[in-house]
This record gives structure tokens, C-alpha cells and sequence, in this order.
């Protein structure tokens, strides 16, 4: 016998299949629980405790895994679990990194997976105080991936908290002086005076044991439900007013492509990983997420075809029209006096697409 809960309350019978708390459910049909439940090890956000739980009795450890997560607060209690709290096993208040965590004698461990998926190198960490994730990619991925979380953090726009170490060049300092900078002070107008250390950066964990981030294919159910969605407008207000009001889904969708097109950054469209939410692990309550992952943004012209799609799909909606102009109107002058030339260029071809 298995049950799912969230922290420590039971919300699905594995075994009979059975709803028990509707609100804390993770997917909207419960039909999709069980590949859900075996997605957790593979989405990005989620694998960072594959390995976990293992029954006492020993039986199949590939199957019996209670799947930690430090995105929420899942996981999956069986029958001859001997716990039953869950702050006991949680790896936001246990320790993951250093191995004490681990108990030989009957072989449960927070949360021994560090790794996650993706296509670039990951592991998850401790510092700062914070849970997050070191993300290793090219020097000019780091780069723009920090230059589009400053950017979006001057517009107003909910993002995730960055770091990344960078070496001051000097004529004083001959050898470069590394220390950290946030994302938040980022800014192409002193970076040419810098270099990025060891190409790599450290995302801070979003999520807490109040707060989980859920991935839109919560939404849908089949992955085949969502290639090509993700840069159509109408595709994507329509998969959260599931759970969000019009407005709200909207104001999400529009403010989240907007700000893509302007960075170019053309990673969501076949990535339903990258759109998410918020959801209460007591209330079931939902709300919109900071958005996230960037590295694959440009600062060089890209594929306009792309960014044609998501035009013309908002031109297509008034609501989406008007929502959008009223966001760019008021970001304009802040991305001209941000000083990344081709992005000012992108704002001003959105704007008079929109408007003309």
C-alpha cells in the first residue's frame, strides 16, 4: 500500500487509486498521477532525490521511493514506512549534501541525488544560506542568462535570484580579484571590465516547504499534449485559465512572451518545464511564478520566425494586444537606458508590430 502526500498530508491512494484530498492534488486528472509520479526523477526541478526512500524490508528500490523533491513537498509513503513526519526526511531541513544524512542501518536518505536533467549540467547545493542549483554552460550563456534576470528584475517582472563568481581586471589587480555578483546588479555597462570564473552560475532555489513550484505539464496530462504550445498565446492562456482566472492568465501569458520576444529568448516553446506556478502545500491555493531559465537567451539577431508566431498570435487577441502594448510602453525606457542595444531594437520592432 502507497499513499502520496504533501508534507504530511495524504492527498492519493496509489494503491486504490483513490482521491483523498482533491485541492493538494498535483495533476488536475487523477489519470495522469502515475506518470507524473515517475516524471518526478527526470524534470529538471525534480531529480534531485531519485534514490530516496527505500523500504526496510528491502523490496524493489527502483519502484519504492518516497521521490523528495526540492521543488515541493510530495512524496510517496508506503505502508511499512517508519516515517510519519514529514520534516523528519524533508531535504529543505535536512541535510543532502554531506552524506550524514544517511542512515546505513535501514537506508533512507534525504535526498542522495545532487544531479539534475537537462541540457546543460546541474547539481544542486547549499550556499548562501539557500537551497539552489549550480548550472555549468558557456561563459556567454552565464552572461546573458544574468543579463536577462537584471533586466527582468528592473522591469518589475518576478524572477529567480542569481550569483556567479567574476574577476575584476585591474591594472592594481594583475591577477583578477574574484568575488560574487547577483544577478539583480548585473549590467552590460561594467561588464566589459569582467570576466565570468569557472563558466558557471548559481540559481537560487524558488521554493520552500510553503511554497511548491509546479510545471505546466500538471496541466495537461500527456507530454504530447504540448509540442509548439508553449509560443502560442492563445494555446497557453487557455492551459491556465485552468486554474487561474482570464485576467490573471492573460496578464501571465502575455507579460511572460513579451519579454521572451524582447530578450530572445525562444526556449518555451517546446518546454513545458519552463511554464509554471505556484501552488500552497496546505491550501491547494495557486499563483503565478517568477519566471525562470534563460540561458538560451540572445543579444544577437535571431530566428525571426519565431518570434513572427508569437506576434502574430497576440495581433490575432485585442486582450493580448492591448496587454501587451501596455507592457511594452511601460518597459521601453527602462531597456533603452539598460544598454543592450539589440534588445532596445527587439522592443521597438514588437512595439510597432503591435501598433502599427
Amino acid at each position: 500500500m502507497a499513499v502520496l502526500m504533501c508534507a504530511n498530508q495524504p492527498v492519493f491512494h496509489l494503491t486504490s487509486h483513490q482521491i483523498i484530498n482533491a485541492s493538494l492534488m498535483p495533476v488536475l486528472d487523477a489519470k495522469y498521477i502515475e506518470s507524473w509520479l515517475k516524471s518526478r526523477s527526470f524534470i529538471q526541478t525534480n531529480r534531485v532525490a531519485e534514490g530516496t526512500v527505500l523500504l526496510a524490508d528491502y523490496i524493489d528500490k527502483r519502484i519504492n521511493r518516497r521521490r523528495l523533491s526540492l521543488s515541493d513537498c510530495y512524496w510517496v509513503k508506503h505502508d511499512n514506512d517508519y516515517v510519519n513526519n514529514f520534516d523528519n526526511i524533508t531535504p529543505y531541513k535536512n541535510d543532502f549534501l554531506s552524506g550524514s544524512n544517511w542512515d546505513y542501518k535501514r537506508e533512507v536518505p534525504a535526498a542522495p541525488d545532487r544531479v539534475l536533467g537537462g541540457s546543460v549540467p546541474k547539481e544542486w547545493a547549499n550556499l548562501y544560506n539557500q537551497t539552489g542549483f549550480w548550472k555549468y554552460m558557456p561563459e556567454n550563456q552565464v552572461y546573458v542568462e544574468m543579463l536577462s534576470l537584471s533586466l527582468a528584475d528592473k522591469l518589475g517582472i518576478p524572477v529567480c535570484s542569481a550569483y556567479t563568481d567574476v574577476i575584476k581586471n585591474s591594472e592594481q589587480n594583475s591577477e583578477g580579484l574574484i568575488f560574487k555578483i547577483a544577478a539583480t546588479v548585473h549590467s552590460k555597462k561594467f561588464m566589459p571590465d569582467m570576466s565570468i570564473d569557472r563558466a558557471k552560475i548559481y540559481i537560487c532555489n524558488m521554493t520552500n516547504p510553503f511554497n511548491m513550484l509546479m510545471t505546466s505539464d500538471t496541466l495537461l496530462g500527456e507530454e504530447s499534449l504540448f509540442p509548439d504550445k508553449g509560443h502560442n498565446p492563445h494555446e497557453m492562456v487557455g492551459i491556465y485559465k485552468k486554474i487561474f482566472d482570464e485576467k490573471t492568465a492573460v496578464d501571465f501569458v502575455v507579460r511572460t512572451l513579451v519579454f521572451d520576444l524582447i530578450i530572445c529568448n525562444y526556449d518555451r516553446n517546446n518546454n513545458k518545464f519552463n511554464w509554471g506556478y505556484f501552488k500552497d502545500p496546505v491550501t491547494g491555493a495557486v499563483r503565478p511564478a517568477p519566471l525562470y531559465d534563460f540561458n538560451v537567451a540572445r543579444t544577437v539577431p535571431p530566428r525571426l520566425i519565431t518570434a513572427k508566431k508569437i506576434i502574430n498570435g497576440i495581433i490575432e487577441n485585442d486582450l493580448y494586444k492591448e496587454t501587451a502594448i501596455l507592457y511594452l510602453e511601460k518597459w521601453q525606457p527602462i531597456i533603452n537606458e539598460f544598454g543592450v542595444p539589440f534588445w532596445e531594437e527587439t522592443c521597438d520592432y514588437v512595439l510597432n508590430k503591435l501598433t502599427g
